[in-house]
């Protein structure tokens, strides 16, 4: 057997083991530190095994001899990149939280498009946009029929009180009512002339009626009665009716003043050329 260090020129070579690496000695604290890291596509060396920590009281037992020479162990085969990068990517995401949110039951969704709620929404804002002009337009309206209305006051335009009623030859003996709707007089003739009568109640202004199959006025609101010459008789009125002044115009025709009246005690006051009542 030949010297080791005299090795045999004729024998060939063994490769020299690659040395383990030696686990640093543990921190302060107690806590081991982390392995040293392998470069990829290196062969990860075997760890060795740690002797137990020695019982309390017992001595120390000596630290076993390393071999010079060792048998070569087959290298492992180094994981793939992707699978070491892996676990520590797993790692270094955090858990996410469960939302209780996301727990409760939700409602359905409905199957009508976003499309139509937007057409919605713009026909609801045409339909506002059109109420406001409306609104706005109605108004400038009402103020220009008022501002019209200005230049025309509300006024009563009641019936004149100075009028022509034809001439004398065209009433008979009796009562005309033709004039009784529109300017609410009787036209009489009698004996005496011919005077109109202001129909008017002298109890409340009401329109008493004439009853020619009776001969006489009747007042259908409370019962007043008057005979042919305006005369009360019967019924609340208090006095006889009121005449109207009567004259002759230059052409003949009568004419019929209502503001001016006669009463009972003034009936007389007339003659040819008018008053009271006019001599025919």
């Amino acid at each position: 057997m030949a010297d080791d260090k005299n090795p045999d020129p004729n024998r060939p070579a063994m490769p020299k083991p690659p040395m383990p690496a030696m686990p640093a000695p543990p921190a302060a604290g107690g806590m081991p530190k982390p392995p040293t890291p392998v470069a990829p596509g290196m062969p990860k060396p075997p760890t060795p095994a740690m002797p137990a920590p020695p019982a309390a009281g017992l001595p120390k037992p000596p630290a076993p001899a390393v071999p010079s020479a060792a048998v070569p162990v087959a290298p492992k085969p180094a994981a793939p990149a992707a699978a070491q990068k892996a676990p520590a990517a797993a790692a270094a995401i955090p858990a996410n939280p469960v939302n209780p949110a996301a727990l409760r039951p939700q409602p359905p969704k409905s199957g009508v498009s976003a499309e139509p709620a937007k057409a919605d929404e713009k026909g609801l804002l045409l339909r506002r946009r059109d109420f406001v002009w409306h609104g706005v337009a109605g108004m400038l309206t009402l103020g220009a029929v008022a501002f019209g209305r200005f230049f025309f006051p509300r006024s009563l335009f009641e019936p004149r009180t100075s009028f022509t009623i034809g001439y004398a030859s065209d009433y008979g003996f009796g009562v005309d009512t033709k004039f009784q709707s529109t300017q609410r007089i009787w036209v009489c003739r009698n004996s005496q002339g011919l005077f109109v009568i202001l129909a008017v109640c002298t109890h409340l202004g009401c329109t008493p009626d004439w009853l020619a199959t009776e001969g006489l006025f009747k007042c259908p609101c409370h019962g007043s009665v008057y005979d042919t010459e305006g005369k009360n008789f019967a019924g609340p009125a208090p006095m006889p009716m009121r005449r109207c002044d009567v004259r002759l115009d230059a052409t003949g025709r009568i004419v019929v003043d209502t503001l001016t009246l006669y009463e009972v005690g003034r009936f007389n006051e007339g003659g040819p050329t008018g008053g009271a009542y006019i001599a025919v």
